[in-house]
């Protein structure tokens, strides 16, 4: 009180303002605003829930959900304790933050878009509708609603301010009055008789309206209908493929969303179809259009002249799939940019499809690739085949495909398929996963936001580089056959994951790497490992003069200066240090052998290469009708096939070679591997199983050191080695010298063996009781043998 008195006198003393006018002062900022039955008047006055290009939040520039929250008091108000809700079974979602104040009749706008910031929420608005709320810091309801579903950059918001009455904006007001056009609902959408998809003969479509009032325009050229569109009266006939679109309009209403229909007529589907449409503007304006050089564009992307196309733009776009027998799979709005790198120049473009709640559906749910059992996807690319758009169309995907049930890496998946684009038809792309965060949640199973990723020489794409620079740093002075330090990158790094990675960019013989198209990234916590992502290989497998079947690859990833443009020092130093390591070198060498025998292995490379040969055949000559330069580095599609033929047959040799030479080897031997009997199990030789099909003749390196492990299958259990070793253990490090026999035994398990053999004791909760080899508590089971003979437990799981 006494701090008051002297604040107040202070005031007087030092200044002309009359004494009425102080207390107001001291009123408007000191009074809690509260109304006469203790709740203030404080509104949520207007809201955006989809704000694609309405409204743009400086501060991220971007475009981002918001809301307003207006006051109707006579006195500042603070809102410090007051919280913000999208669950009003939740009121204490988010807080707003102290020394926020909301004077008389202002507006105040926060950011709904999970920021968890100053004035940004923990939370988005759902396009779909949901509630929303206003809630004291004693959990008081000040404002509660719950909407409707909302349209992009149309605002909700009441009129008056602090009214009553609901009404779409067409002109959304964030931080000023309410005003503009107001709708009072949203028409619903027309109905096709016929839905898009693949006929033979040609079609009438008629369409209609489900309220009695409404009128429906239409469009073909793929514009979005609005009310100068063609007013639909009669069916309407579809003699080709193209596609419709249209929409339902009320007065006083907002016109109801597009619906897209394509309809292929008379086409001869042998590959998944997908049909985009968007606003031919958005192609093709030369201020606007992103698929053109235009007058608005950005130097980059191996062009010093400005491009549209190289611009980051974003257009809505309606997308629709196929499957290869014509039958239906998704359809959604998203967002679409033109993707690639320098690849952008070509004619043909590589399109990045984004899945968003701002269009409708924020995920794409159908399982686009059968290799992998995955139905989620945030992110897809339509790729142009990046620089074999000139030779195969197949190489990158077949490659990802050689790697996909052999090793243990980060692979992009890989479908074929064919574009219409507004109707028109627009040649072969490859439908691939876009290998950002939401390709690592998806595939992994963790926290996209939680990720660390970088590029090039450790450059930033997300989260943070300080621990990979702090690895690179330590590995670039330490001994790596010191135990501890190897140890110490292994805990760091998933020391397997980045051998098969190098193994298959060296026997690729990608020319644009290890300095170029390289990526990796690590899940955040104590736990998280470097992993490598395998992308971009279109300059592998016989592609460039620099890359074919007999290029060193290997010493170029191992150079300790750059020999050409994409090896430098940088991109080849963790590998030359992990190779000092006697363990990684003698793994690495034989796992290549491995990989060679089995992955590589040319009858099964040719197969696949002749699996896409096949499914690609009958759509090369449109493809090619509608695109001339392509495929045009060779005198036909066939003998630019025929490259990757003679790659996959001559490479092995010469990378045998490579190796022994680098490693200064005395040559191969070949074991003669065998299972018995041959269903009993498999072998496992550095980490690469030898699969039935490669029983017999294999080649390894002599005299280096190999890890081989039997693995007996449901059923069987091992009983012992033959030739190279007799061992009984199940795992055992030989060394080759000459020409041998390696043969796994099994034998099939019967109940007898473990007659006496029981669980005796177990602890499910072990805090304190018996402490395991790494000096943790874990629960522990006891197995206690009761007969009189010993027993091989082996081969049996818990």
């Amino acid at each position: 009180m006494i701090n008051l008195m002297i604040f107040t006198f202070n005031i007087m003393k030092n200044s002309s303002r009359s004494l009425c006018s102080i207390l107001a002062l001291f009123l408007a900022l000191f009074s809690d605003g509260f109304s006469e039955n203790g709740v203030p008047k404080l509104f949520i006055n207007e809201f955006l829930a989809a704000n694609q290009n309405a409204f743009e939040n400086a501060g991220y520039h971007d475009y981002a959900d918001w809301l307003e929250i207006y006051s109707g008091e006579d006195s500042t108000v603070r809102l410090d304790g007051f919280y913000l809700t999208d669950d009003l079974s939740e009121p204490f979602k988010w807080r707003i933050p102290d020394n926020t104040i909301l004077r008389p009749g202002y507006r105040l706008i926060f950011w709904a878009d999970g920021r968890d910031t100053v004035r940004h929420t923990n939370f988005r608005l759902s396009k779909d509708g949901e509630q929303l709320g206003l809630f004291s810091a004693d959990g008081i309801a000040i404002d509660t609603l719950t909407f409707p579903v909302q349209h992009t950059d149309i605002s909700y918001g009441r009129l008056p301010d602090g009214g009553n009455d609901w009404y779409y904006l067409d002109q959304p007001t964030p931080g000023t009055a309410n005003q503009g056009k107001t709708y009072d609902g949203v028409c619903p959408e027309p109905e096709f008789s016929i839905s898009g998809g693949f006929y033979n003969t040609p079609l009438l479509v008629r369409i209609t309206s489900p309220i009695p009032t409404g009128s429906i325009r239409y469009t073909t050229d793929g514009s979005p209908p609005d009310t100068m569109s063609p007013l639909y009266t009669t069916p309407i006939r579809m003699n080709s493929t193209g596609i419709i679109r249209a929409r339902t309009f009320q007065s006083g209403h907002m016109p109801s969303a597009v619906v897209t229909n394509t309809f292929f007529i008379n086409e001869n589907l042998t590959l998944p179809a997908v049909s985009v449409t968007t606003d031919p503007v958005n192609l093709w304006s030369d201020e606007s259009g992103i698929y053109v050089g235009g007058t608005n564009g950005i130097p980059g992307y191996c062009s010093n002249t400005p491009k549209n196309w190289n611009q980051d733009w974003e257009i809505p776009v309606s997308l629709e799939y196929y499957q290869q027998n014509g039958e239906p799979g998704f359809r959604l709005d998203a967002g679409m940019k033109i993707g690639g790198g320098c690849t952008r120049k070509y004619p043909q473009k590589t399109l990045a499809i984004y899945a968003r709640s701002l269009y409708g559906a924020d995920k794409i749910r159908y399982q686009i690739f059968k290799e992998k059992p995955i139905d989620t996807f945030n992110n897809i690319l339509l790729r142009n085949h990046g620089q074999d758009w000139y030779r195969s169309l197949m190489r990158d995907g077949m490659m990802q495909r050689l790697v996909s049930d052999r090793m243990d890496i980060d692979w992009q998946a890989y479908q074929p398929a064919i574009l219409f684009l507004n109707g028109e038809y627009w040649g072969i792309h490859s439908i691939r996963e876009k290998h950002n965060e939401h390709f690592l949640a998806v595939n992994h199973n963790i926290d996209p936001d939680a990720i660390d990723i970088l590029y090039g020489n450790a450059k930033v794409k997300q989260g943070s580089n300080l621990r990979y620079l702090d690895m690179i740093d330590f590995i670039s002075s330490a001994d790596m056959n010191d135990p501890a330090n190897y140890a110490a990158i292994r805990q760091q790094t998933d020391i397997n994951e980045y051998m098969n990675y190098l193994i298959a960019e060296i026997y690729f013989a990608n020319i644009d790497w290890p300095g170029g198209n390289i990526k990796y990234w690590r899940p955040h916590g104590e736990d998280g490992k470097w992993r490598w992502i395998l992308f971009d290989l279109d300059l592998g497998f016989g592609a460039h003069g620099r890359g074919q079947y007999d290029s060193n690859t290997l010493a170029n990833a191992t150079a300790t200066s750059a020999t050409y443009y994409a090896n430098p020092s940088w991109s080849t130093l963790l590998f030359r240090k992990l190779l000092e390591n006697d363990d990684f070198k003698d793994n690495f060498i034989q796992r290549f052998a491995g990989h060679m025998n089995t992955t590589f292995k040319p009858e099964r490379v040719l197969a696949i290469i002749d699996s896409l040969q096949t499914l690609l055949a009958p759509e090369i000559q449109r493809h090619k009708e509608r695109w001339q330069d392509s495929m045009s580095f060779g005198p036909s599609w066939e003998s630019l096939v025929d490259i990757l033929r003679e790659f996959a047959i001559n490479r092995p040799e010469h990378m045998t070679g490579h190796i022994v030479d680098k490693f200064d080897l005395s040559g191969t031997v070949a074991i003669d591997i065998k299972v018995t009997p041959e269903n009993g199990g498999l072998i496992r030789i550095n980490n690469v199983e030898m699969p039935p099909e490669n029983s017999g003749s294999s080649f390894f390196f002599k005299d280096v050191p190999m890890q081989c492990s039997a693995m007996p299958v449901e059923g069987y259990r091992f009983a012992g080695w033959g030739g190279l070793s007799e061992s009984l253990d199940d795992s055992i490090r030989v060394t080759p010298a000459r020409d041998v026999r390696l043969e796994a035994y099994f034998e099939p398990v019967t109940q007898e063996m473990y007659n006496g053999l029981v669980i005796n004791e177990f602890l499910a909760f072990n805090n304190s009781v018996l402490m395991d080899d790494s000096g943790e508590y874990d629960d522990w089971i006891e197995l206690y043998n009761s007969s009189d003979h010993e027993i091989d437990i082996g081969g049996l799981y818990i």
